[in-house]
């Protein structure tokens, strides 16, 4: 995600509604995150906190409600259109390759314009670990990473 000042709202969802085969699944759901926030996500099985990630990162399209991203309206979000607009979520697994490299892995997930212009992607992918202390080496194969480590990447 492109650099944004502290305390910008970068994701709304407002009333959001989502339901299967008559079942609600999330009522009425609103929430904002600021940027630089960090949000866990909790409830118990079947609360709807994966149907609204879901929803967050375009994978299900809400029934009702609507979806903001940096102020700006989101419709017929697809995930790929989600992250190209520099929202990712951090699910509970990570989605890793572990046979690739950490740099391997950050590259493959992330579009090329959410790194800054004019850096070098290595230097940016170190600053961006390193601001949630992640330790791990850019060149360091995922698979040798402790579950912490992979968790921050």
């Amino acid at each position: 995600m492109a650099v944004t000042a502290q305390g910008v709202q970068v994701l709304r969802l407002a009333d959001v509604w989502k339901s299967f085969d008559g079942v609600d699944a999330v009522k009425g759901v609103t929430f904002a995150a600021q940027a630089g926030e960090i949000h866990a996500l909790l409830g118990e099985n079947g609360a709807g906190k994966s149907t609204l990630m879901a929803i967050a990162a375009g994978s299900l399209a809400p029934d009702r409600g609507r979806m903001e991203l940096k102020g700006d309206p989101v419709h017929d979000a697809t995930p790929a259109a989600i992250r190209q607009r520099g929202l990712s979520i951090a699910y509970q697994h990570p989605a890793l390759v572990p046979d690739l490299t950490v740099y391997e892995n950050i590259a493959m997930w992330l579009p090329g314009q959410v790194r800054d212009a004019g850096k070098d992607a290595a230097s940016w992918a170190r600053a961006q670990l390193a601001r949630v202390g992640c330790r791990a080496d850019l060149a360091q194969r995922v698979s040798s990473l402790g579950v912490a480590q992979r968790h921050l990447l």
